[in-house]
């Protein structure tokens, strides 16, 4: 008599030595079940034509055939959910995870390599899903914008963005699982400084406010600088250049120079005399924070223009010549 036995998904059958199709009458015929990796035999029902057979020691024995015997096998299911990674140069990820901080930093766009693969029935769908902020699996499960891929391909985040990555994996048996990055912040955006201009001079205490979202440390001089809670601090007076720099966690960085000066107390002529018909003589009061002086001269009702540069401050006269009488 003929015993046929099933091909199925999720297991094997090995007929035991000494038994094989055709049988004698009256003869038995044994086999065992092997399950494969990611499936289950717990609900696993196994029938000798209507008769459903239970395994001594895991071996299952048709005996006394008397006639021709189908073996069926059912309820053999894919356990497992698939299994994925999330890969961003030498970081991977592979789990779900509820607490999610945006801690990884970079400057420029960025590749990110998305896998599936699953031991049982294998995966059926891949998808990923960039947000924003941390989400919940029930608020995974309620969004309908996942966007297809396939495994080992990549996508790319842009400078800036400040994204979690998503991934949904589901196998043909509909078994899902999801897997996320840390938060990934791609931020290709210089610093900036508000309050002052790269080499200017500026006379008094000047405020300056430090603008970037992901501020690392700000220098002045070479010195860390503390900022007040407007993101501000406050450059004094001095003798010596400002160097201000500033860098944000991804690396970007902003760097000017500045004067912070006291400002000078205005000159006025003391004495003009003339000495001549083509010279004249000026003298002007000694003036507070004064390195030296410059002396313009407007011949005719003409502009003003530049005659001489007085690059002490204690020198407080100068004898024009060269006029014309008119």
């Amino acid at each position: 008599y003929t015993v046929t036995l099933p091909e199925g998904e999720g297991y094997t059958i090995v007929a035991e030595e000494g038994s094989a199709s055709p049988v004698r009458y009256g003869e038995s015929f044994s086999f065992t079940i092997k399950i494969a990796e990611g499936y289950t035999s717990e609900d696993m029902v196994v029938k000798a034509n209507a008769s459903e057979l239970k395994p001594s020691e895991g071996i299952y024995t048709i005996k006394n055939i008397t006639n021709d015997i189908e073996v069926t096998i059912n309820n053999v299911k894919d356990s497992e959910a698939p299994r994925g990674s999330i890969t961003l140069g030498d970081y991977t990820w592979n789990s779900y995870s509820t607490d999610v901080k945006f801690d990884k930093y970079f400057n420029t766009a960025q590749k990110v390599v998305i896998t599936g693969e699953d031991n049982g029935s294998g995966v059926y769908d891949l998808y990923y899903y960039l947000s924003s902020k941390e989400l919940s699996e029930s608020e995974l499960k309620r969004i309908w914008g996942w966007n297809t891929i396939a495994s080992g391909e990549s996508i790319t985040i842009e400078p800036d963005n400040d994204v979690i990555v998503y991934v949904k994996l589901v196998d043909e048996w509909k078994n899902t699982e999801y897997i996320n990055s840390t938060g990934i912040v791609v931020d290709g955006t210089k610093p900036s400084l508000t309050g002052i201009e790269d080499g200017k001079i500026y006379y008094n205490d000047t405020t300056v406010k430090v603008n970037d979202a992901h501020l690392k440390v700000v220098t002045v001089n070479g010195t860390e600088q503390s900022l007040d809670s407007n993101n501000s601090f406050i450059l004094k007076t001095s003798d010596e250049k400002y160097i201000i720099k500033v860098v944000d966690e991804c690396g970007n960085d902003t760097e000017m120079s500045v004067y912070v000066c006291v400002r000078p107390g205005k000159p006025a002529f003391s004495y003009v005399e003339s000495l001549g018909f083509d010279s004249i003589e000026l003298k002007w009061n000694n003036t507070s924070n004064t390195d030296g002086y410059e002396l313009y001269r407007a011949d005719n009702n003409k502009d003003f223009k530049l005659i001489k540069d007085i690059s002490a401050s204690n020198s407080l006269t100068y004898l024009d010549k060269g006029l014309i009488c008119g």
